[in-house]
């Protein structure tokens, strides 16, 4: 008796796919890259209209990025629905983490004129309510996206400027005339503040993919603000398509200090405590998501402290990784004060 059923096809690997869709994005935009800075190089070359050196330098990424979006975001898109509908549902979320949340039925105790009173010194962190803990502490810092979006403002205007006086340079000595090193001595600063600028669009261009791989961190507390000495639950959950593996928590307090010189100021920051919440390796699951812990504000911890010239900030901070190579790290605002 012959067996008709089908067999099995594959096993589709989500966060392989999703990989693979990296590489090519990166090696191909790099591709493109450098073959419109070979056609625009040309067309300066060959003398051409001065609107042919922009298109041939922009002219074969955009066409890549417009081929890989129709090719690429699709699926993609389909990727995401899936992890959707295998995600873990916010009912067993909540229990996982003793829920204490809006899954739970429970609000977060929003805080009153007396508790800020009672403590003058000590700006306390806004939170929103959460889905399985009380409450959800909101991330510290600009976004990724905002990140990206202002060094490459400032790439392009820098870069725009100096290029017009590279360009003037490199028009005089293609011309015949005589090489003005005068000149391009002057300029190689300039030329080199831009190059860095470039390296930060692209290290801020990368950290936003990874954010977007991601999707959105939710970190939750059943208290806030915290107090030295005592413990908490805390939850993390994500919703996006590539899964954050190797979670470390941590508990970081971070000293800022202003420094007045005449009519200057200068800020200075150093972390004076680290605390482990969570370790991967210490994790049966590997240190994934949704993750839920328990944990104790170290009794010798200090207070958070908001003064005019010195701050005490403390954050909770997850880092992982993202599709086994790319790193993430962000940081999200809590509030200690004194037992």
């Amino acid at each position: 008796m012959t067996d008709d059923s089908p067999e099995p096809g594959p096993e589709r690997n989500p966060p392989q796919e999703a990989f693979s869709s990296c590489v090519w994005l990166l090696g191909g935009f790099i591709i493109a890259g450098g073959v419109g800075l070979a056609l625009a190089f040309w067309a300066a070359i060959a003398k051409g209209p001065g609107w042919l050196i922009p298109l041939a330098f922009f002219g074969p990424g955009v066409a890549f990025l417009l081929v890989f979006g129709a090719t690429a975001i699709p699926r993609l898109i389909r990727q995401a629905r899936e992890a959707a509908r295998n995600a873990p549902s916010p009912e067993s979320a909540a229990a996982a983490a003793a829920g204490e949340g809006v899954e739970a039925g429970l609000k977060a105790k929003p805080i009153t004129t007396e508790d800020r009173d009672e403590f003058p010194t000590i700006e306390i962190a806004k939170t929103q309510p959460g889905r399985t803990l009380s409450h959800r502490i909101i991330r510290a810092g600009m976004a990724a996206s905002c990140q990206f979006g202002c060094f490459l403002f400032l790439a392009v205007f820098w870069n725009g400027i100096v290029g017009v006086f590279v360009y003037q340079l490199f028009i005089k000595w293609n011309r015949g005339g005589v090489f003005q090193w005068l000149e391009a001595l002057f300029l190689s600063p300039f030329a080199l503040i831009g190059l860095v600028l470039i390296g930060a669009t692209l290290y801020a261009a990368l950290n936003w993919f990874v954010f977007s791989l991601v999707g959105q961190v939710e970190v939750e507390l059943s208290d806030h603000p915290l107090v030295v000495g005592s413990r908490a639950h805390l939850n993390i959950a994500q919703s996006g398509l590539v899964p954050l593996a190797r979670v470390s928590v941590w508990l970081i307090c971070t000293e800022e200090a202003t420094y007045v010189a005449g009519t200057s100021k200068s800020t200075a920051k150093k972390e004076i405590a680290k605390h482990l919440i969570a370790d991967p390796d210490e994790n049966p699951s590997g240190g994934g998501l949704p993750l839920a812990a328990e944990f104790t504000v170290p009794h010798d911890a200090m207070h958070s402290f908001d003064a005019p010239n010195n701050k005490l900030n403390w954050t909770v901070r997850v880092t992982g990784r993202v599709l086994g190579v790319l790193p993430y790290r962000d940081d999200y605002s809590v509030t200690i004060i004194p037992g």
